[in-house]
């Protein structure tokens, strides 16, 4: 994991926001720790490591088994694996876990709205189709089970 030694080493915080993400993505190391949910069972976060896309970590409480994935599929929005949506929940409270779509994703969301991409009976799809790209984000809440 990144130290506080290699943030010490990071560009000074009056340098441009690219160049700090830049050098942060050629240290190989873990960095970017986001998307923190716990339930009784599991704890689930992402991670970049370097350069790389996100690094998903599934630790299952009970049997101590992790799990490592590129991303997670057969969300609660899509029909299938191939929608293209790589946004993982953002955070937890004991009873769900809240996933925010930003508003740049709105347009692929409506349009997959509109191809019958998403899973039938989506909560609010006539709602989600009346929003433009200065629109708020859109918080979705998973309940668990």
């Amino acid at each position: 994991m990144i130290t506080d030694k290699d943030l010490l080493n990071l560009p000074d915080h009056n340098t441009e926001m690219l160049s700090f993400t830049k050098t942060l993505q050629d240290i190989s190391k873990i960095w970017d720790v986001n998307s923190y949910c716990e339930n009784d069972d599991f704890i689930i976060f992402r991670y970049r490591y370097g350069f790389k896309d996100f690094v998903t970590v599934i630790y299952h409480k009970t049997n101590g088994e992790v799990k490592l994935a590129r991303y997670l599929s057969k969300d609660l929005i899509y029909e299938n694996d191939d929608s293209g949506w790589n946004e993982m929940f953002a955070f937890s409270d004991k009873k769900g876990v809240y996933e925010i779509l930003n508003n740049r994703m709105i347009v692929s969301l409506q349009e997959s709205i509109r191809n019958n991409e998403t899973v039938l009976g989506l909560d609010k799809a006539d709602e989600l189709l009346q929003l433009d790209a200065e629109s708020n984000p859109v918080i979705f809440y998973y309940e668990y089970k």
